[in-house]
């Protein structure tokens, strides 16, 4: 027929090639690739497959040419489409490909690799629908309100989605077991009854059409009930296509489609319903009221992005608490003092004897100099006088501490220096690199940020 473009196979686990063949199933996808098929989908016997394909070209049946003319192809189709840096040239290693999830791995491949499975998840995470206009949407606002979460089936998703919540803002959790059962939903409705806003983890889903997907019309008729009488964020960690199955899908606050009950997919959508990452990803197909490409793309980050599982060995390090010592004036004198600038109290250029009198410590310094030497001490004691001076209705530990309850820095306390986390440390930082904005309010004026990320020492 002379047609030269991709060639994929329906589902080989289907009757009709898996039955009806006679094959066993490990020889089935061999029998594709003799006809011309570029892409398997769906074998049932991989592993054993992809023995019989590796002996048959060891024995000739098949050429390492038409094994690499397939791929070739697909490389070929990808660099049409712009899919590639242009720079890279698509030649593949061979040698190189290894098992994808191999622990083993040296050199930060797996890390590499996890990498790419976490940005594949965050890119795709899709809201489809999404009515923040009373602020019970996406991303969620916890201000004057009270949140809770509730994890149906797969607890080990509820939990990697509850932590990384809590460290978003308060949100109490409770996640229901894989046997959950209608009785359990009701008492959980009962249990957050007086709350502002839900947000449901929809885990225990499937991908056969013959089960709907996974969802029970008695379940999802209640749940889409519960919705109609409390705001309710819902995220479906299934295929799009289970979305004709939900009655009155409508009654949500906004649904998010996951495609699939993962870690990954668990820790990106958490992170899109609290602002950490964006919402790109789009519909795939028409579905349900709702039609290829249609979804809401927000563009702009509302607090800051987390880069590692939970309880895994970085995301426990991050958690770990630790003295600033010198550095500790980052979080409190610069922004406090940058302020002043701000509010053209005092300038840059105002040296400290003109600001508190000549015969001060460094009085020929500028602010400028002393705030580019705020970790030394005399500079830091310069600093103070100036907040005490030029700002003096508040210690600086009040106004350090009133911005740390903004930003919900719970692991960090002041006493003689700042004791803190990274994860805490990484909100002041989305301040200081958003323009003074965090969770939607303004906490530090733009020019303050600015000058905060001029001056701040780069560790």
């Amino acid at each position: 027929m002379g047609f030269d473009g991709i060639i994929i196979t329906d589902a080989l686990d289907m009757f009709g090639v898996s039955k009806e063949s006679g094959l066993e199933k490990k020889y089935i996808p061999l029998a594709a690739f003799k006809a011309g098929v570029d892409i398997l989908l769906i074998p049932e016997d991989v592993e054993n497959s992809i023995t019989v394909i590796e002996d048959a070209l060891k024995n000739g049946e098949i050429t390492m040419q038409e094994l690499d003319m397939k791929v070739k192809k697909m490389l070929a189709l990808k660099a049409r489409l712009g899919l590639f840096e242009k720079s890279y040239d698509p030649i593949i290693d061979m040698d190189k490909l290894n098992n994808f999830m191999d622990q083993d791995l040296k050199d930060g491949v797996m890390d590499k690799k996890l990498d790419l499975i976490k940005n594949i998840s965050k890119e795709t995470m899709t809201l489809v629908f999404n009515d923040n206009s009373s602020g019970f949407g996406v991303p969620v606002s916890f201000e004057g309100k009270k949140v809770a979460y509730v994890g149906y089936r797969h607890p080990e998703l509820g939990y990697e989605f509850g932590e990384l919540a809590n460290r978003y803002g308060k949100v109490d959790t409770l996640y229901l077991t894989n046997n959950a059962s209608l009785q359990e939903l009701q008492t959980a409705r009962e249990h957050f009854k007086d709350y502002d806003l839900i947000i449901f983890g929809y885990n225990g889903t499937s991908l056969r059409r013959s089960t709907n997907y996974g969802i029970q019309a008695e379940e999802i008729e209640f749940i889409t009930d519960w919705a109609a009488q409390q705001p309710m964020i819902v995220m479906y960690f299934g295929t799009p296509y289970a979305i004709p199955f939900i009655s009155s899908i409508q009654n949500f606050t906004a649904f998010i489609v996951g495609y699939a009950p993962l870690q990954a997919n668990v820790f990106a959508a958490a992170q899109l319903v609290f602002g950490g990452i964006p919402a790109k990803g789009v519909l795939p197909v028409s579905t349900g009221p709702f039609k290829e490409g249609e979804s809401v793309i927000i563009t702009d980050r509302f607090r800051e992005e987390y880069h590692h599982f939970v309880g895994s060995k970085d995301d426990s390090l991050n958690l770990v608490q630790y003295d600033m010592k010198e550095n500790s004036g980052a979080i409190t004198l610069l922004p406090q003092v940058a302020e002043l600038i701000a509010g053209g109290k005092i300038r840059l250029t105002d040296t400290v004897g003109k600001l508190i009198g000549e015969d001060a410590a460094n009085a020929s310094m500028t602010v400028a100099e002393i705030l580019a030497g705020y970790t030394n001490s005399n500079c830091a004691d310069a600093l103070k006088a100036l907040l005490a001076k030029y700002r003096g209705y508040a210690t600086i530990e009040e106004v350090a501490q009133q911005m740390f309850s903004k930003l919900g820095m719970r692991n960090t306390t002041i006493s003689s220096t700042i004791v803190t986390t990274a994860y805490d440390y990484n909100k002041f930082l989305f301040l200081v690199n958003n323009g003074g904005k965090y969770a939607g309010h303004q906490i530090l004026s733009p020019k303050a940020a600015e000058l905060v990320k001029k001056f701040m020492r780069k560790e």
